[in-house]
């Protein structure tokens, strides 16, 4: 299962990462072998572990809904965003 699916982007050339099952846990990874040579600076590997991201994401979610802020969280109307594809 991969938790970030499409919504993590490369920094270098704004392609959604791929999940890649690796031994050490799930990283995300550039699909840049399918690059063109136009974007020749591109670097030829890109991986980000989910764990610290996932780590980030829980902290910051549970921020939002512990005690302190809880009654601001729930008060914030909330307004629809367009994702990105």
């Amino acid at each position: 299962m991969y938790l970030f699916r499409g919504l993590i982007r490369c920094a270098a050339c704004e392609r959604k990462m791929k999940g890649s099952p690796r031994k050490y846990g799930m990283y995300y990874r550039c699909p840049a072998r399918t690059l063109t040579l136009a974007l020749l600076t591109h670097p030829p590997t890109i991986y980000l572990r989910e764990e610290p991201l996932r780590d980030v994401v829980n902290g910051r979610f549970g921020g939002l809904f512990d005690q302190q802020n809880l009654e601001q969280t729930v008060s914030q109307p909330c307004e629809p965003r367009a994702m990105r594809s």
